[in-house]
């Protein structure tokens, strides 16, 4: 078997993988409440959701989350290449320096979304008790409760409503 071969046998097994990661990686962003959030960007919550800070800071969350999808799929790809480099220290280097730039971004793209998540609650006043507001829908209940976007928690019953 050539490198050739190995080659092709590479390009043609790649796409498959590649949807099924994604398949997988849906699943899990779905599990995490991120189809909620791509909701309220898409403005489908935008009536129930008077909020401006709280509708611009989930258009924020979506844009953040795909940035972070996409730089997971590039040190996955730099690895691709890493590993068949078969000694070309040229491919070699450009891997490392994809996987270094890529995860320079998602620290970069976490740091955002903590100040993103902390500039939305702090302007809009969700989340501080003296405020008088509810808690920003998303957010966690007093025992931990996390409350899907569009219900808010109910310290009562220790669920959402």
């Amino acid at each position: 078997m050539g490198i050739t071969d190995m080659k092709k046998i590479l390009k043609k097994s790649l796409i498959p993988l590649v949807v099924i990661f994604l398949v997988f990686a849906a699943d899990c962003a779905l599990a995490s409440g991120l189809y909620a959030n791509m909701k309220t960007a898409a403005g489908a919550n935008l009536i129930s959701n008077a909020d401006p800070f709280v509708f611009i800071g989930g258009i924020i969350k979506g844009i953040l989350s795909m940035l972070g999808v996409a730089l997971v799929v590039i040190i996955v790809y730099a690895g691709i290449i890493w590993m068949t480099a078969q000694g070309d220290s040229k491919k070699v280097e450009k891997a490392k320096d994809m996987i270094k730039n890529a995860v320079i971004g998602l620290i970069i793209v976490f740091a955002a979304y903590a100040i993103t998540r902390f500039a939305i609650t702090s302007i809009s006043g969700a989340g501080s008790a003296s405020s008088g507001s509810a808690p920003i829908p998303g957010s966690t209940g007093p025992t931990g409760t996390i409350c899907p976007l569009g219900t808010t928690p109910d310290p009562a019953h220790d669920t959402c409503i």
